[in-house]
């Protein structure tokens, strides 16, 4: 028997979109599913062709986080695992050089959470709520969360999101967890929409600023500063520099 498709694969020019699709589970992260999405984003980001990877849910929702209903029937190890694995997928976010963008529709729970806070755009409809979750099944957070909220909400208001204070877009927009919001129906359309006003700048000098953007989260000002030399230096003696200075002055003329 074929295994069921539970992430959809469609291309928008040089835009790859992941969409989670079991909207009977509101997208809930099974085994399954995080395998197929894990692969499906792994083949997006060694495609030369694609530029930026957008990831959203079908059926209304984004995603409602792990499957409640799977976990009774896992061992400790078989669920440790599936953790590990997750975890190293995720670590892979924040060094990749193509943007990752995430388009919310309705409710992200638990793990569609994370990977909220840890995509480098992210839209909400303007009804999207964020719930953790993890507690009130008496487990902390995973996929990187607890690690990614306090630098993106602070730590107070981390602690009260934790402990079941919903985050509904307004606020979400407010405290960093979004970028935008937009119109129910259209955060698809939206973040789309921006990856491809992102990926049509220099190559080099957006890696570069994912790149920068990271090490500043990561380091003291002292090694920011030689990395961000560093940096500058690879980008001024770049192909895509020149060239983008010389399109500037031609312009001028």
């Amino acid at each position: 028997m074929n295994e069921a498709q539970l992430v959809r694969v469609d291309d928008d020019e040089s835009v790859r979109i992941l969409t989670l699709d079991n909207p009977d589970t509101m997208n809930g992260l099974s085994a399954a599913m995080r395998e197929q999405f894990m692969a499906a984003f792994e083949r997006a980001a060694a495609d030369e062709t694609v530029a930026a990877i957008v990831v959203t849910g079908a059926g209304g929702n984004f995603s409602a986080g792990g499957d409640i209903s799977a976990m009774a029937g896992q061992t400790t190890q078989e669920r440790v695992e599936l953790l590990r694995r997750i975890q190293e997928f995720m670590l892979t976010w924040p060094t990749l050089p193509k943007p990752v963008l995430v388009a919310v529709e309705g409710a992200a729970a638990g793990g569609g959470v994370a990977m909220t806070l840890a995509a480098d755009w992210a839209v909400a409809a303007s009804d999207a709520r964020f719930v953790a979750g993890w507690l009130a099944i008496a487990l902390a957070p995973d996929m990187g969360a607890a690690w990614w909220a306090p630098r993106v909400l602070g730590p107070k208001r981390t602690f009260d999101w934790l402990h079941g204070a919903r985050i509904d877009a307004t606020q979400a927009l407010a405290t960093g967890l979004v970028s935008a919001v937009c119109d129910p129906g259209t955060a698809l359309e939206t973040a789309v929409k921006r990856a491809k006003q992102i990926v049509a700048l220099p190559a080099a000098g957006r890696t570069a600023a994912k790149r920068m953007i990271r090490a500043a989260m990561q380091s003291d000002a002292t090694a920011f500063a030689a990395f961000e030399l560093a940096t500058m230096a690879e980008l001024i003696d770049s192909e895509d520099h020149r060239a983008a200075v010389q399109a500037f002055l031609d312009r001028k003329r």
